[in-house]
């Protein structure tokens, strides 16, 4: 089954970079500007199609990843005791997680 000539088109055809771009950074903005996520790390980036160069007119979205640094999981269950420890004792466990960050994030986005 040939594509259509009219399809083919379409998809060489780049789809909106100002409109990805202006998202992007509006997202990035309100979060830097956000007091409540003041002093944690964390990075706002644009993956997937926009940010490979691969995205269509009219059949992309823009994915924007919000991404924490500063709090992690560990799994400690291939660890002996005295290396559980250690690690703990490095590592103590978050006080601001993934699910606050999630919840301030989302505050900020629906403001």
């Amino acid at each position: 089954m040939a594509i259509p000539e009219s399809q083919l088109e379409t998809w060489a055809r780049q789809g909106a970079i100002a409109t990805a771009k202006a998202t992007h950074e509006s997202i990035r903005r309100a979060l830097a500007e956000a007091s409540s996520l003041r002093g944690l790390d964390f990075e706002v980036y644009v993956q997937g199609s926009y940010k490979n160069d691969t995205n269509i007119r009219g059949d992309s979205d823009v994915d924007i990843v919000v991404q924490l640094n500063s709090s992690f999981h560990s799994d400690r269950s291939a660890l002996t005791d005295p290396q559980s420890f250690l690690q703990q004792q490095s590592y103590p466990p978050a006080t601001y997680q993934w699910g606050d960050f999630r919840r301030d994030m989302l505050g900020v986005l629906r403001a």
